[in-house]
C-alpha cells in the first residue's frame, strides 16, 4: 500500500471513530454494528433409502462439472457411528460406476482422518476419466462391497 493510500485509510478510520464517539456522547441508543440476520432454516433433504440408512451415508447429489472433467458428489451423514465405521476403512471409499465402464475412484486419501458427525455434509470430486459420467447418466454408488443405489447425474 502506498504512503498516500495509508494516510487516506487512516483518516477515514479516524473520521469513523470520531463520528461514533460523537453519537455516543449525544446519548444515541446502542446500535449493533451489523444488522441482525434471521436464522437460516434447516435444509430439507430427501428421505434416505433403506441402504443409505443401513450404511449411515446418504448420496445427496451428483453433478458433472468443470466442463465434464469432474464429478461433484455430495454425501450426508445420517448415522455418525455407522458412517465412521464404514468410511474409516480405506477400501470403503465410495466408487462410481456407469454401465460396464471401469469405476471411478475417489482421489487417494480423500477420507483419511475424516470425521463424520451426524448431519454433516461432505463432498468428493472425482476425476471423470473417459467422460464416464455425463448429465442424465445412471450412476451406481458403492462403498467397498456395499452398493447404495443408482442415481441420475445432473
Amino acid at each position: 500500500m502506498s504512503g498516500i493510500a495509508r494516510i487516506a485509510s487512516g483518516l477515514a478510520l479516524a473520521a469513523c471513530l470520531v463520528a461514533g464517539a460523537s453519537a455516543l456522547a449525544a446519548g444515541a441508543p446502542d446500535q449493533p454494528a451489523v444488522a441482525a440476520v434471521p436464522a437460516a432454516k434447516a435444509a430439507a433433504f430427501p428421505e434416505p433409502t433403506a441402504a443409505e440408512r443401513e450404511l449411515g451415508v446418504q448420496v445427496l447429489r451428483m453433478v458433472v462439472t468443470a466442463q465434464g472433467g469432474l464429478v461433484d458428489v455430495r454425501f450426508r451423514v445420517v448415522d455418525g457411528p455407522k458412517a465412521t465405521k464404514l468410511l474409516g476403512v480405506a477400501t470403503n471409499a465410495p466408487t462410481l460406476a456407469v454401465g460396464d465402464l471401469p469405476p471411478l475412484h475417489a482421489p487417494q486419501h480423500t477420507l483419511k482422518g475424516g470425521r463424520f458427525p451426524q448431519g454433516a455434509v461432505f463432498m468428493i470430486l472425482y476425476p471423470n476419466l473417459r467422460n464416464s459420467v455425463t448429465p442424465g447418466a445412471e450412476v451406481s454408488v458403492q462403498f467397498g462391497d456395499h452398493k447404495v443405489g443408482s442415481y441420475t447425474a445432473q
